[in-house]
């Protein structure tokens, strides 16, 4: 009759491991699934996240030219004025004469519109639709 307890006790022990690695094995496939699914969920969050984000950039064509902005050292000639030089070099798109001048006179360090002397190099902006 030991023998048999003993067999016994041995088979349900057996059968109580046998459970076990079941019910283990059970749960770790259970994590696994989970785990996937929620990737899956995040994956989509984020998809649709940057599919349908009203902030993202969205380029449209415009019939609108850009207007570059350039700079160029040129000479004083003898009876040159800014309002000349403004006849010759400013963008009436860009700015106005009055602004030009104003702009002019900033870059060169320029007190008096009328400080210009002939001989002298200035740098004046200029504006082009091309790119250069």
């Amino acid at each position: 009759m030991k023998r048999e307890h003993v067999e016994s006790m041995n088979g349900n022990r057996k059968r109580s491991n046998n459970r076990r690695r079941s019910n283990n094995r059970r749960k770790q496939i259970v994590a696994t699934q989970k785990l996937i699914i929620s990737i899956c969920v995040i994956a989509v969050l984020f998809s649709a996240l940057f599919l349908f984000n009203p902030f993202t950039s969205q380029a449209k064509e415009s019939d609108e030219q850009t207007l570059y902005k350039y700079y160029n050292s040129i000479i004083v000639n003898y009876n040159d004025s800014l309002s000349t030089i403004a006849s010759r070099y400013c963008n009436l798109d860009a700015t106005d004469y009055e602004s030009y001048i104003e702009e002019v006179c900033e870059i060169n360090h320029l007190q008096d519109p009328d400080d210009l002397v002939a001989g002298n190099n200035i740098v004046v902006p200029y504006y082009s639709y091309e790119f250069q």
